[in-house]
């Protein structure tokens, strides 16, 4: 089997895009966070517009493999459709052929509303869009990132599909910039998620898309 070409990443600021109506969704329940992913589902009634700041995209390079599939998912969605779709769960127009593989959700610190609330919104409709390409599959959909940034404090949390439900495990400590040392942990943690993008995350989409266990 000839090896796949390693995509490139980009980071985005989805600051125009709205989350679609039809990727509204309840969040499963985190035994860790139940009040926060409760307030999650309830959040969607009251903001459709339940963005996070940055989104850390897979860029396929053209005429591969993995941008054919999705070029040609997008062709018929949108022809069935009458209207343009995405492979995300936002029609925001740079990143349409590009899957989101983390999103970054700043905030200053003690802030009242508490960022977990739109990280975990935004990641559930993440998930059931992606869910929607395949539905007839029975492979685990790839797992996300979803990263929270208090003042100098960066954490993430894993977006993991369990099969009957969603679950987002975390927070983990991934470095802050409140010092050399903790700057440093952060330049670390970052390059290892562009690694995971770029290698595991890349794959494990490509394979999802053309319904195919990654196993």
């Amino acid at each position: 089997m000839p090896k796949m070409k390693a995509p490139a990443t980009g980071a985005q600021p989805p600051i125009t895009a709205i989350v679609g109506s039809d990727y509204n969704s309840s969040l499963y329940a985190d035994s860790e966070y139940p009040d926060t992913m409760s307030q999650a589902s309830n959040n969607w009634t009251k903001n459709k517009s339940n963005i996070v700041d940055y989104v850390l995209v897979i860029k396929p390079l053209d005429n591969t493999l993995f941008s054919n599939t999705i070029e040609a998912i997008i062709k018929e969605e949108s022809h069935s459709a009458g209207t343009p779709t995405a492979i995300n769960h936002t029609n925001y127009q740079p990143i349409r052929f590009s899957p989101i593989a983390c999103s970054i959700e700043t905030k200053k610190p003690n802030q009242a509303k508490d960022p977990r609330l739109q990280l975990f919104t935004w990641g559930a409709a993440w998930h059931k869009r992606i869910g929607q390409v395949r539905p007839t599959s029975s492979t685990l959909i790839p797992s996300a990132l979803l990263i929270q940034v208090e003042g100098h404090f960066w954490s993430i949390h894993y977006l993991c599909d369990q099969g009957e439900e969603m679950c987002a495990y975390g927070p983990q400590n991934i470095g802050s910039t409140e010092n050399l040392e903790q700057l440093y942990a952060l330049y670390a943690s970052l390059q290892g998620i562009k690694k995971w993008m770029k290698n595991t995350f890349s794959l494990r989409m490509s394979n999802w898309l053309r319904d195919q266990s990654y196993r």
